[in-house]
Parts: structure tokens; sequence; C-alpha cells
């Protein structure tokens, strides 16, 4: 467990809030409006992300705007809301059924059937991001399929900060696995909400710690010892 945050905490602040706003604008340009439109959109929520970055946002957004990828797509879902449950592991004390909820950012269909992407504003490298949101993903991808009634494989990242002022740039990364892996994927998912609910739970510092909100294991200990003497009640 990379970090651990309070039950009335939400995510870290500036980096995340400026990723919302750039997916409003996307979200807005997916839904038909212009460009000055969406725009107005990102203005009109900024009590969604209050501590966003509106000039980095609008920058990035029209880099993504630019691309014909973006501006051509079929996009069959956005935004959307999904929930799905996957069976527990064999040792999960609790055997209860793991519920998964989310909301996905794109489906898109280029011609070669539906493929999940989701817009990402971080400036980590890529492949750390690939990594990083491989288990997000496959749930997703699963959701996706759920709702369409079909096969949704996994796309990629778009990254935005990867473009060009022209709109060029390999802001497309794609993911390495497909939905024949998915199980595997999720296999590993089911194995550790076992150990949360077993109450093995455990903090080592980390790569994450530079972008995490509490920045030090200082503060994530204390919580994780909360967190454990909960579970014990």
């Amino acid at each position: 467990m990379s970090f651990l945050f309070e039950p009335d905490e939400g995510p870290p602040g500036p980096a995340a809030d400026t990723g919302t706003a750039v997916h409003v604008a996307v979200h807005a340009m997916h839904r038909g409006k212009s460009a000055a439109e969406c725009l107005d959109t990102m203005g009109t929520n900024v009590r969604r992300y209050p501590q966003a970055d509106l000039t980095d946002a609008a920058a990035l957004f029209l880099t993504y705007a630019k691309d014909p990828r973006n501006r051509n797509t079929k996009v069959l879902l956005a935004e959307h809301p999904i929930r799905f449950q996957i069976s527990p592991a064999p040792e999960d004390p609790t055997q209860e059924a793991i519920q998964v909820i989310g909301t996905l950012d794109q489906v898109r269909d280029d011609g070669s059937g539906p493929k999940l992407w989701d817009v990402k504003t971080s400036k980590k490298d890529p492949m750390e991001l690939l990594h990083l949101h491989t288990f997000q993903a496959a749930a997703y991808c699963i959701g996706a399929s759920v709702e369409l009634d079909c096969v949704v494989q996994p796309g990629g990242l778009i990254l935005p900060r990867r473009y060009r002022p022209d709109g060029s740039g390999p802001a497309f990364q794609h993911f390495a696995w497909s939905w024949k892996d998915i199980p595997q994927i999720m296999e590993a998912v089911r194995h550790a909400v076992a150990r949360v609910r077993a109450g093995h739970l455990y903090h080592v510092p980390n790569e994450s710690c530079v972008w995490c909100a509490a920045k030090s294991p200082d503060l994530c200990l204390p919580k994780l010892q909360r967190t454990l003497e909960e579970l014990r009640r």
C-alpha cells in the first residue's frame, strides 16, 4: 500500500483538480461542443476543481482538441459510471463479493472494435503511467463490456502533455496487454483485497511517495496503525 487516505480526505490538490478540469472540457467536446464552448464549460464548473491551474488545463485541452484522432473519433461511452462485482479469493475471510465502482473516461471505436482510453494529465513517465493504471483499466474494460454487451479491449492512455503545440507528438500510449489477460490481472486484485480484509496491511515507502499528498511515511504510518486497530475490533 503506497498511501492511505482518511475517509474525509479527497485526492491530492492542484494536479488532480487540473486533470478534472481537462476532463470536463474533453467530455464537452465529445458531446459536440466547439472548443470555445468547451473552455466556457470548464470555467463555469470551476467549483468542482477549485485548486486547478485553469491556464494549464486550457492549454492541455486545446492540444488534445487539435488532434484529428480526437476530433473525428466515434465515442461510445464518455465519463460513464460502471458498477459490477467479482468473486472473492479462496483465502478471503469474508467471502463477500468485491464491488467494483468507478467512472470510465472513454470507450472509442476506431473501426477495429471498441477500445477503452483514458486521458491523463500527469507529468510522470508514460511507461510508469501505463503500469500504474493497469488494474483500473482492466476493471473498466469489464465494466464497459457489461454496459455495451460486447468485448471492450484495452486501448491505452492519452497524455496531453506529450503533444507538441501543433497537436502532434506521442500522446497515445498503448497498453501491452489485451482482453484475454484481464482475468489474470484481476486475480491479483482478488488476492490483494483478501489480504486487506484479513488485516494484512502494510506501508513501504517507495517512489509513489513523491506524488502522494502525505509526502512522508511519518504521516502514513500513524494512519496505518489506526486502520489496523479498526480492523482488529
